[in-house]
């Protein structure tokens, strides 16, 4: 996706603390949206000490609305993707369900990650007229898909999903609302409706589904493009 957007866009990509290449360190301070927030805003003065595009999808997206609050004067345009935030739906058995999995993620990884799965739909393709089918078998995860989703499920992912954002300081900010629109009635999805329509905002269907942006990285791109340019 970075290369597609190359030619009109200096791309910055980032993986937050713990992730990909950024390795988790003894003492690091714990993977919030606060604290990864700080993280992005470090970088934007690295890189341009100004206002910059952002893109955010699923966790990512989440990190912009905190990001938003505490340094709108950044935010040239973000972009947000099915920010997966249980904390608007009123729906109090997804959030027990939630919290079950990232309670079991640090000593069976593989039953986290098979409940999180279960819960958010985000293996699944659906249309406006379909819902998610039956829970997905999973074959037992590696050995480091399972330390990461340790990591992930453990501690990231709560308090991801959980975060509430402050509608008032982030309706000054340039936003876009996207879902994938092969996400209908998915967790992420209906959580980007609720977001939207405490923010006033439309949202926009993007290609695929949750995993649009990794999965068909190509034509996700060419629709951010005139998000981006917006």
């Amino acid at each position: 996706m970075a290369h597609e957007l190359a030619g009109r866009f200096t791309v910055v990509t980032h993986d937050p603390r713990g992730i990909g290449a950024s390795r988790a360190v003894p003492g690091m301070a714990a993977p919030t949206p606060e604290v990864l927030a700080e993280d992005l805003a470090a970088l934007v003065d690295r890189f341009t000490g100004g206002p910059a595009l952002f893109v955010g999808t699923s966790g990512g997206a989440v990190t912009l609305l905190e990001l938003g609050r505490r340094h709108p004067e950044m935010v040239g345009r973000a972009v947000l993707h099915e920010p997966p935030l249980v904390s608007l739906l009123d729906d109090a058995d997804l959030a027990a369900r939630a919290a079950a999995a990232f309670s079991v993620a640090e000593v069976d990884p593989q039953r986290a990650v098979r409940e999180f799965f279960d819960l958010s739909g985000a293996a699944h393709r659906t249309g406006p007229d379909q819902t998610p089918p039956a829970p997905v078998v999973l074959p037992p995860l590696p050995a480091g898909e399972l330390a990461r989703n340790r990591y992930f499920l453990g501690r990231m992912a709560g308090p991801t999903v959980f975060y509430a954002p402050d509608a008032e300081a982030v309706r000054r900010v340039p936003l876009t609302l996207c879902a994938g629109s092969l996400s209908h009635h998915q967790m992420a999805r209906r959580a980007t409706e609720a977001l939207a329509g405490l923010l006033e905002l439309p949202v926009i269907d993007m290609p695929g589904n949750h995993l649009g942006a990794s999965a068909e990285p190509a034509e996700f791109a060419r629709a951010l493009r005139p998000l981006l340019a917006h």
